[in-house]
């Protein structure tokens, strides 16, 4: 029976399962990056190797996932060797979205605007005087579209999570302009170009990216544009340390303005249902994502609006939609 083995850096958190369920082959990956070590079981650096003595590869945090913290348990020997993650194409299907948790997650972001820079940051971005009909990708609750109704004529939203969708139809029973529907796979049920904005909110990372966005440029009208604000990944550079301490000061004053909202949020993160959902759907890398946007709308940056010690949050306007390129590589 074949296998396929991965030895390439995070092949564990999409490209592995991906395989898998394309190729129908059990498939092996790492979470982390890789490193090459002289033991088999943690971190040693190899030196000069003999011509016949082995080198082992295998996934380990490390400076670009955590920073030199990492580097200095890896350099003393204290960073254990991260085992093979493995990919049954046979395995039982798993609930990977929201629902065991939709409820504690609409309680939570019943107002979306409690993630400040975030809104501030797409409500910036709409075009400004213009009849939008926009749709949002990962819609969730339904709160986002919810908040933007002022800038609306219309809006739309699709999510794989039942659960969430439940929520979200609340908010349309008292909101006749929005409408939400359940999809599975890169299948939007709209029309050709009937959309001016898509947004994706803290959802790109879910999303098999290239055939989405296949279908994201069918339903966008020409000059109609991609809104992505995503988290991933990547340690704090020195560089950066004045715009962690400012949002640092933001997140401290957010937690004294609005004490309700951090209780929720304590109470849906500690879930077991929250545990289970992220190991199902990390959070890609800022590199990667970067790199997949920039390609895809050459001439356009992305942006961060928010930096934490192993994270951030990134931003990108695609701009008109006429310049999308598609990749020589697909990505899932």
């Amino acid at each position: 029976e074949a296998k396929a083995y991965f030895h390439a850096c995070r092949t564990a958190r999409w490209f592995a399962p991906y395989f898998a369920r394309q190729q129908q082959v059990t498939s092996y990956g790492y979470h982390w990056y890789t490193t090459f070590s002289a033991q088999p079981d943690r971190y040693r650096f190899p030196g000069k190797q003999k011509p016949h003595r082995p080198l082992y590869a295998f996934g380990s945090p490390g400076r670009k996932s955590h920073g030199w913290g990492a580097t200095f348990k890896k350099v003393i020997g204290k960073m254990a060797a991260e085992p093979w993650k493995e990919f049954s194409p046979s395995a039982e299907p798993v609930d990977t979205s929201y629902n065991e948790v939709a409820k504690l997650y609409a309680a939570t972001f019943a107002d979306i605007t409690v993630r400040r820079d975030e809104f501030a940051w797409l409500r910036g971005h709409l075009p400004q005087d213009a009849v939008l009909r926009v749709l949002d990708v990962g819609c969730g609750n339904g709160s986002l579209l919810k908040a933007l109704l002022p800038q609306l004529d219309s809006g739309v939203g699709v999510d794989v999570s039942e659960g969430l969708l439940l929520q979200a139809k609340k908010v349309a029973e008292e909101n006749p302009q929005l409408s939400f529907y359940r999809i599975e796979g890169p299948t939007l049920p709209l029309p050709d170009h009937s959309v001016d904005v898509a947004i994706s909110l803290l959802s790109f990372r879910y999303l098999d990216w290239d055939p989405m966005l296949v279908e994201l440029m069918r339903v966008l009208k020409p000059n109609g544009k991609l809104l992505v604000v995503d988290m991933v990944t990547a340690p704090v550079t020195l560089s950066e340390y004045p715009q962690l301490l400012r949002s640092k000061l933001r997140h401290y004053q957010d937690r004294k303005r609005r004490p309700e909202f951090y209780s929720k949020l304590r109470q849906l993160v500690t879930h077991p249902g929250w545990a289970h959902m992220l190991k199902f759907n990390p959070i890609r890398s800022l590199r990667e994502m970067q790199t997949y946007l920039e390609s895809r709308f050459p001439g356009r940056k992305a942006e961060i609006i928010n930096v934490g010690l192993h994270s951030r949050i990134l931003a990108f306007d695609s701009g008109p939609v006429s310049n999308y390129q598609p990749g020589s590589t697909q990505y899932p």
